[in-house]
């Protein structure tokens, strides 16, 4: 995803036979700093390779934020222009390789869950539980949620939209699939955790682990605000809100479709 995103910066994706002083190929290097003859950086096939020996000895670079690995191994005038490519690389990779070949930035979100039961989902999304964890703690803080709380969790797994009209529905119908835990207060991490609200909508919220859960409202200042929070389970049911936990489900979302935008 880093060499991905950097490419994206340096040359569109194209192995440019031009660029900044002696600069050339995807990732823009140059002959006169070591990366090799020009004709052997026009080759994406050895560019790429270069890129990914010096990624390698960037310490600590699976968990660092990917802007700045890139610019270790790139040292661009412009430091922080990697980042805004990072959601476009990440898409690309998920919708090429698969979401496995996504292997940097959700190492630490995983490592958090290790008190609770390891996740076990039958359910293929465009993003695996851990990075839907990850994107789900990014959103933290943003508002415009307000009522949304089934398209936030569709969308922190990569989707633009569950499927389902209301968290109920969905709930129905992972529960008639058999893909429900009714009651069972130890969910893995990045399972739904569902409520009963008291009108036809409900609600859902995804399980972080270590008793955390990302939910949209529950800590607005003002009605209608939409915040995405990270916060006890218990504030859902114990908190101002005081909802009846229906149980968890597997992040399966039938009929869902596009893609996410956290």
């Amino acid at each position: 995803m880093v060499a991905v995103a950097t490419a994206i910066q340096e040359s569109s994706l194209r192995t440019l036979d031009h660029g900044d002083r002696d600069s050339v190929g995807l990732f823009q290097q140059r002959p006169s700093q070591g990366w090799g003859s020009a004709a052997q950086l026009r080759d994406p096939v050895y560019s790429s390779g270069k890129f990914y020996d010096a990624l390698v000895r960037v310490p600590g670079w699976e968990g660092a934020p990917l802007t700045e690995v890139a610019q270790a191994v790139q040292r661009s005038a412009f430091p922080d222009a990697y980042a805004r490519w990072e959601k476009a690389a990440g898409t690309l990779v998920v919708d090429t390789w698969g979401a496995q070949a996504v292997t940097m930035d959700f190492a630490a979100c995983a490592a958090e869950t290790h008190g609770d039961p390891a996740e076990n989902f039958s359910a293929v999304n465009p993003r695996s539980p851990a990075q839907a964890i990850a994107a789900a703690r990014k959103a933290a803080g943003q508002t415009g949620w307000y009522r949304r709380c089934g398209q936030f969790v569709a969308e922190a797994y990569g989707y633009a939209y569950s499927g389902s009209a209301t968290a109920n529905a969905q709930w129905d119908r992972l529960h008639a699939a058999g893909l429900t835990h009714p009651d069972d207060t130890t969910p893995p991490a990045g399972a739904l955790l569902f409520y009963e609200t008291g009108d036809p909508a409900g609600h859902v919220a995804l399980y972080l682990g270590d008793d955390l859960v990302a939910s949209n409202d529950i800590m607005d200042s003002f009605h209608g605000e939409g915040k995405i929070a990270v916060v006890p389970r218990g504030e859902l049911t114990d908190g101002l809100w005081r909802l009846r936990y229906l149980g968890w489900a597997e992040p399966v979302f039938p009929d869902a479709g596009g893609t996410g935008t956290i």
